[in-house]
């Protein structure tokens, strides 16, 4: 179990996978008449993000110490690291509106820690639907 929200703990392909659906998810909110969710679910998919995040952070985090220091990825990854230091965890301030925009920035992240692992495929791009 994830002892930071009870959650059954997975494996790093299942982890990376949820992730990722869970970050296009949230993405297509607000977009192409994908109206976002009642608040109870934005606020859920928020925490469902967050901690995602800090498990990519600590396999991110894990990472770095094989990596040359100085060299391009490891200046990629603490860039990241950093931004999921300051991102992870903080709640949204206001309603709806700003729980909506927590979780889709918490969505970019993930995004971003995942491409920092090396999983390129990008979640924003993917998410996006395709002109009509």
């Amino acid at each position: 179990m994830n002892a930071r929200d009870g959650t059954p703990s997975v494996g790093p392909d299942a982890l990376r996978a949820e992730a990722r659906a869970s970050a296009a998810e949230v993405l297509l909110w607000g977009t192409g008449g994908h109206q976002p969710p009642a608040v109870d679910a934005a606020v859920s998919a928020m925490n469902r993000l967050n901690s995602y995040g800090a498990d990519l952070r600590d396999a991110l985090n894990a990472r770095c110490s094989e990596m040359p220091t100085g060299s391009g990825p490891y200046r990629s990854a603490e860039a990241i690291l950093g931004e999921a230091s300051r991102r992870l965890g903080q709640p949204p301030l206001g309603g709806k509106d700003a729980v909506v925009r927590r979780a889709q920035n918490l969505a970019r992240l993930v995004d971003g820690l995942l491409r920092a692992l090396g999983y390129e495929e990008d979640t924003a791009a993917r998410s996006r639907e395709p002109p009509s």
